[in-house]
């Protein structure tokens, strides 16, 4: 079993709370002494629920850094030469997401969404991004496109865009991925 520091802060901090909520003194002769005991236990809940909500953003902090978090995004014009089916995305030759579209999902895109793909930690250093649709393109003819880019990421975050436009010239889709910062 592989612990973590902020498992060993979650055990040290619900210990603590609880030997202090064990020892803590009433502070005059309670009337019902149910109803002390139900404050005392709403006043654990709240702590408990605040020590919680503390945990989670430190474990966020932790497992996520800012410094070295990557984040992918997709966007599209209004599609009209292109019905995006699905997309999966490979970094450094490992595939890190995949999703099939809906008309929902693409109805938001060719409004204007963008649709978060991946987030994830990467060390500093070169890093390749390889993307691949695939879906309807002009004339209900099935389409398939990759393309890929490498980027160097530093310290600090990093966000990259894939875009998929139509290109009216060629009356095909383009896809592109452009770094974002």
């Amino acid at each position: 079993m592989k612990f973590y520091p902020f498992s060993l802060v979650l055990i040290f901090c619900c210990v603590f709370s609880w030997g202090t909520a064990l020892s803590a003194e009433p502070k005059s002769a309670p009337s019902d002494p149910r109803g002390n005991l139900t404050q005392q236990s709403d006043e654990i809940k709240e702590q408990l629920i605040q020590l919680n909500r503390d945990l989670f953003l430190l474990e966020e902090d932790l497992l996520q850094p800012a410094s070295t978090r990557v984040a992918v995004y997709l966007s599209m014009d209004d599609g009209s030469l292109f019905d995006l089916e699905s997309i999966k995305l490979k970094i450094d030759n490992k595939f890190v997401s995949s999703f099939l579209y809906t008309d929902k999902d693409l109805q938001s895109l060719k409004r204007g969404a963008i649709q978060p793909l991946f987030q994830g930690n990467f060390a500093s250093g070169e890093h390749e991004v390889v993307v691949f649709v695939t879906g309807v393109g002009p004339h209900q003819r099935a389409y398939k496109k990759a393309v890929n880019l490498k980027f160097n990421k530093e310290q600090g975050e990093k966000a990259l865009k894939i875009q998929l436009v139509d290109d009216v010239t060629s009356q095909q889709p383009q896809l592109s991925i452009k770094t974002w910062n």
